[in-house]
């Protein structure tokens, strides 16, 4: 194996997804493109690698192969705050840069926290090395290992900004079993949900409604005050022969066996024109 590649030690599988990438945006929100004007995106998921007690990660055997090649890229700056290592410490009671503390935060006390992303998806397989093809085969809360490269993360020619760092690859991942509490779904604790705040709408039902609509023909006009009403129409021309009875007219859009089923009179068709 090349000197930049490990495999980690057995962790769970905190969040991200092993089969569909994020989109990638720039520090301003803004869509970050590749050469061929195309959104970039990336496999991106964390796993948490057990503490070894009294031990700091960078002096494990996966941890120095990371720490050499970030110390040989950038030897000033690996020991300030601005380096990014992507790889924090669970039990840090130092909120993140949305206020949140890694102390809180479900499956992270106790662990080294590893976020690691490739443009392309890691290879799946089980402790046996068979192939992992179906979709929900790792999933996060399962026990993983994952075989990485690392590489020091350098400017790139044309680029306006850039965090000194490493870039942690996640090559393939090795199912090696599931958390007796379960896969991860949503972190989120509902009782922390303020739902007394809400405000109800008054004519939300607490039971579904099921409504019909007519579709045959149009409801039949309804009945008009006398300072409403319009002036009817003058009487049609009269024929040389008397019309055949039910004779309907060229504005009618269905039968007259259809009107009447709707609700249509005699009256009103003849007053809408409908039938003679």
């Amino acid at each position: 194996m090349p000197d930049n590649t490990a495999l980690l030690p057995v962790g769970r599988l905190l969040w991200g997804s092993l089969y569909t990438p994020q989109l990638q945006t720039d520090d301003n929100n803004q869509p970050r493109l590749d050469s061929t004007g195309k959104q970039e995106s990336k496999f991106v998921f964390a796993v948490a690698i057990p503490k070894i007690p009294g031990t700091p990660w960078n002096v494990t055997p996966w941890g120095q192969m990371i720490w050499n090649i970030g110390a040989a890229a950038y030897p000033g700056v690996i020991n300030t705050p601005a380096f990014s290592w992507k790889i924090k410490d669970g039990d840090s009671t130092i909120p993140n840069t949305v206020g949140k503390r890694p102390c809180d935060q479900h499956g992270h006390p106790g662990n080294w926290i590893i976020t690691m992303s490739q443009s392309w998806a890691p290879l799946l397989c089980d402790l046996k090395r068979q192939m992992l093809t179906q979709p929900d085969a790792i999933m996060p809360g399962d026990f993983v290992a994952v075989q990485v490269s690392v590489a020091a993360n350098v400017m790139k020619p044309g680029a306006r900004s850039h965090t000194p760092g490493v870039f942690i690859n996640p090559l393939a991942v090795v199912f090696v079993g599931y958390h007796p509490d379960g896969r991860i779904v949503n972190t989120i604790d509902v009782n922390t949900i303020n739902i007394e705040s809400l405000v109800i709408p008054p004519n939300v039902a607490a039971a579904p409604v099921i409504t019909t609509h007519q579709v045959n023909a149009p409801a039949p006009m309804q009945a008009q005050t006398a300072a409403s009403m319009d002036p009817p129409p003058p009487p049609p021309a009269p024929h040389p022969a008397p019309p055949p009875a039910k004779q309907m007219t060229t504005a009618a859009a269905y039968t007259y066996e259809q009107y009447i089923a709707s609700g249509w009179t005699d009256d009103a068709l003849r007053l809408s024109g409908f039938m003679i």
